[in-house]
């Protein structure tokens, strides 16, 4: 069976749309590995001049720490949270309990410029701008509705 036009050109858009998001990937690699200081292809040689600068600096060291503890706090709170409530929900029924899910999947919903506003207007009378305990905060509040769709779902 031969496939329609139409089924031709989604076909065809399918693998535009996959080289357009994959190509940079690849252009990507060959730059970071280049001999040069600066970004360019590594026409001359190779070198891993620019990953050993990255894992021996203490400021990047200092990020991927803090960037690390920040994913496994925020993970654990959102996944507690968002199991928690989601096996409340399964268990409760009622227009009440449709509302409060609809309200916990709000953060999916709402631009992420406009959910930082909105935490950075309730961080600061609380003294959390700035602060672990902020960033933990607000990235487990954006993460509560995956899991709660997560674990509705199983």
């Amino acid at each position: 069976m031969k496939p329609s036009l139409a089924g031709r050109i989604t076909h065809i858009a399918a693998w535009v749309i996959l080289s357009i998001l994959i190509i940079p990937s690849l252009v990507a690699f060959p730059v970071s590995v280049t001999s040069k200081t600066y970004l360019s292809l590594p026409w001359e040689g190779v070198s891993l001049q620019h990953f050993r600068n990255l894992l021996t600096s203490a400021e990047w060291m200092s990020s991927f720490a803090q960037s690390l503890v920040i994913a496994l706090a925020s993970s654990a709170l959102a996944t507690l949270l968002g199991t928690l409530a989601s096996i409340g929900l399964w268990r409760l029924s009622g227009r009440f309990i449709e509302t409060l899910r609809a309200f916990l999947l709000l953060p999916l919903m709402v631009p992420p410029i406009i959910s930082a506003m909105a935490f950075y207007r309730w961080w600061v009378p609380m003294g959390l701008i700035d602060s672990y305990l902020g960033i933990i905060l607000s990235h487990s509040i954006l993460a509560i509705p995956m899991v709660v769709i997560t674990v509705s779902a199983a």
